[in-house]
């Protein structure tokens, strides 16, 4: 696997592979009703304070993770904060999942109650790991568990679809937490049962490197450090972020928050730790810890200490802030019927802009009365996840087809796609029958779409979606210029002859982010 010349097995098969067969049930399919607990896109800062507001910006700061997932960004968010803004910071957090709702709320009383390393080291875990060890179950059990018991001791005597809302001190803040009952009493519930390790572990693995196609593609697309596929293998398999190589025997006891009562893995089948943060930032944060003696080809080992540094520094804001959260479990539709008169600076709405879930009208219209009228700065953030490429497929097939059947035909599109591939991949882009069997033409294939003309693409998508037209309704402005998240960050940014652009070209391919991702920002009119 770690060797230059390693090809996939359907490769070797001479097979076409199943994620591209159109029959049969998809991949998705198979896992229909577990939950989501893991982001696909890296964490952002949804504030950017010193480029907005201002560092001397002396008011409190509301904002708003209106559909947070696991809350890797509302960590970047306030380790990404400058050190000399003291105002205090009122975070609400939403997931419309009760489970993520949970992992959100355990995560956060760690870091609010515990010391900084055992916070760090436990939460980390917790988020990311298939296994614990003992002593972080215990002291989940003996810390933060016992409260909630008392609580579901107290109020829990209503009907299971009832909300209930409690809320608890903090290091320097309080966090206020709204569940339905079933789901206050389901957390002291999930640790008290003692799951069975190998159980657990044996219906782990076969979600987790069943689609075995699917995860030898991303294997061979790993190109600059080829002994990371085997770190990658090892973290699939035993599902403990670590260094590669340390040890896992201590690990033994299954994540309660990842398993249910019967030893069922909860998550969706193909998500990782990596995917959660930008490994851009990870590999130039890297380059000062030489110390640390992890080689660049961990991937896992670097992120273990990155994310040890960062959930550090987050504890510490804890303390030197006052930060008070909130959580909700609602549909972005009725949050404004649970924030009452507050009104916030910054309001993430993640991927729930897609068309596929609200849309962009829909989504503008329940969000925008909760923003802030008093700060010029305030703005909605929205991630376009799909928009883009759905335009794009269309007119990369139509620029395909012309390679395919027309050859003697060109476009300036099916001349830079050419091209392109040629010299990063130093492969030949063709349309022909045995492309379908063979890895380095599938992942030319693949690769095209990080050499489509994005901003042309969006243009297309925002006439054909009504974007331009949803944000006058909603008496909104889209800015042009961005100034909290760049409008195209995973896309290449360096010409084809640059100093750099390979090195580029093949971290995205790595990363799986091909640069169709768009972010919008909005303010009031």
């Amino acid at each position: 696997m770690s060797r230059p010349n390693w090809l996939p097995g359907y490769h070797r098969e001479k097979r076409m592979p199943d994620f591209l067969k159109t029959g049969g049930q998809p991949y998705a399919a198979r896992f229909k009703g577990l939950v989501s607990y893991f982001g696909n896109t890296p964490a952002i800062d949804i504030v950017g304070l010193v480029d907005n507001e201002g560092v001397e910006y002396g008011e409190d700061l509301h904002i708003c993770f209106a559909a947070t997932g696991e809350c890797r960004s509302v960590i970047k968010t306030l380790t990404t904060m400058p050190e000399g803004y003291r105002g205090a910071i009122h975070a609400v957090l939403n997931d419309k999942m009760q489970e993520i709702v949970i992992r959100n709320f355990l995560v956060l009383m760690l870091f609010g109650t515990e010391s900084k390393e055992r916070a760090a080291e436990t939460a980390m875990h917790l988020l990311y790991s298939a296994r614990l060890r003992s002593d972080m179950i215990e002291l989940l059990n003996l810390n933060i568990i016992p409260a909630i018991s008392r609580f579901c001791e107290d109020k829990c005597n209503k009907t299971e679809d009832t909300e209930l809302t409690e809320t608890f001190e903090l290091a320097h803040g309080v966090l206020k937490v709204t569940l339905t009952q079933k789901y206050w009493l389901s957390i002291p519930r999930m640790f008290s049962i003692c799951h069975d390790q190998q159980e657990c572990m044996a219906t782990r693995l076969p979600l987790v490197l069943g689609p075995k196609d699917f995860i030898q593609r991303s294997l061979f697309n790993t190109k600059r450090r080829l002994h990371q596929r085997v770190a990658r293998h090892y973290f699939q398999e035993e599902g403990v972020l670590l260094p590669f190589g340390a040890s896992v025997d201590r690990f033994t006891r299954p994540n309660p928050t990842l398993f249910d009562e019967i030893n069922q893995w909860l998550p969706r089948e193909l998500t990782e730790p990596l995917e959660c943060w930008d490994f851009r930032q990870i590999e130039a944060w890297s380059s000062s810890q030489s110390h640390l003696g992890i080689p660049h080809s961990d991937r896992f080992g670097l992120l273990y200490f990155y994310l040890l540094e960062t959930f550090e520094a987050f504890h510490q804001r804890l303390r030197t802030s006052r930060v008070d959260f909130t959580l909700h479990c609602r549909d972005i539709t009725s949050l404004e019927e649970v924030t009452l008169d507050m009104r916030f600076d910054r309001i993430d709405v993640s991927n729930v802009v897609d068309r596929c879930y609200l849309g962009t009208e829909r989504l503008l219209r329940a969000v925008k009365p909760l923003l802030k009228t008093s700060n010029s700065n305030a703005t909605i953030i929205a991630l376009y996840l799909n928009a883009v490429r759905e335009v794009g497929s269309l007119q990369s097939t139509m620029a395909m087809a012309t390679l395919g059947f027309c050859k003697h035909l060109s476009s300036p599109l099916t001349n830079k796609l050419r091209d392109s591939i040629k010299h990063f991949l130093n492969r030949d882009l063709r349309v022909s029958p045995d492309m379908l069997v063979d890895a380095r033409d599938i992942q030319a294939l693949f690769a095209v779409e990080m050499f489509w003309p994005y901003a042309e693409y969006w243009q297309i998508c925002n006439r054909k979606h009504g974007i331009d037209d949803a944000t006058k309704a909603c008496k909104l402005i889209m800015k042009s210029q961005h100034t909290i998240v760049d409008a195209w960050p995973y896309c290449l940014k360096k010409s084809i002859n640059e100093t750099g652009a390979q090195k580029e070209f093949e971290q995205r391919l790595e990363a799986g982010l091909t640069g169709y991702e768009r972010y919008a920002e909005w303010k009031l009119a």
